[in-house]
């Protein structure tokens, strides 16, 4: 069988909060076949740690500290490291993404929460800088003074994993679709769009 290979899906935290969700659905959803995947926080845990556990994914909380980095590279550093991170500068990130390199890290890929703009890192930039959506992508190449960042590999487009199975394979059906229309006081003949974010036009 074909040696997999090791992902490090890493967080500030296994908390509630979407950058700390979207990096359990990427650990979750990834093939188990072509990946060997962990979960690792820089600051605290959180109901992400029981999650993942229970789905049998090795997470843990390393926190702010390099030193226990360096402890958990040395037993078998990552090929690929997933930085789930906001995208600002930030120096404790670009340390430990250096490290990661130190310790025979090949690639590291960034998902670049906000869009944010930033200084090279040198070694400890990533090889792949992902957002979102198409949206964000464009969003981010609009401005001018932002390009080229000539230290940042190829930029791309990594949507988010969806939970098909939490849909039933045929849809709901009339009886569902009515009794929740009536829940929310919708006309059963009433055409019904919805978006779902944070109120926060940079989104």
């Amino acid at each position: 069988m074909k040696k997999r290979l090791k992902v490090w899906h890493v967080a500030n935290s296994f908390h509630y909060a979407g950058t700390d969700r979207a990096m359990a659905l990427w650990a979750r959803s990834l093939d188990k076949q072509v990946f060997e995947v962990s979960a690792y926080s820089r600051g605290t845990g959180g109901p992400r740690l029981e999650e993942l556990k229970k789905a049998r994914i090795p997470a843990k909380v390393l926190g702010p500290n390099l030193g226990a980095w360096d402890a958990a590279f040395k037993k078998g550093a990552p090929d690929i490291l997933h930085a789930h991170r906001h995208g600002e500068e930030d120096a404790g990130w670009a340390a430990l993404c250096g490290l990661a390199r130190q310790r025979g890290t090949r690639v590291i890929v960034e998902t670049n929460v906000f869009g944010e703009r930033r200084r090279s890192e040198g070694p400890a930039s990533p090889d792949v800088m992902g957002y979102m959506s198409t949206f964000c992508l464009w969003r981010y190449a609009r401005w001018p003074h932002s390009l080229p960042q000539d230290h940042l590999g190829p930029h791309a487009v990594f949507y988010n994993p969806l939970e098909l199975d939490k849909f039933p394979a045929k849809g709901f059906s009339a009886v569902q679709r009515s009794s929740a229309r009536k829940l929310l006081r919708l006309p059963d003949d009433a055409v019904v769009t919805n978006h779902l974010n944070h109120p926060n036009p940079n989104k």
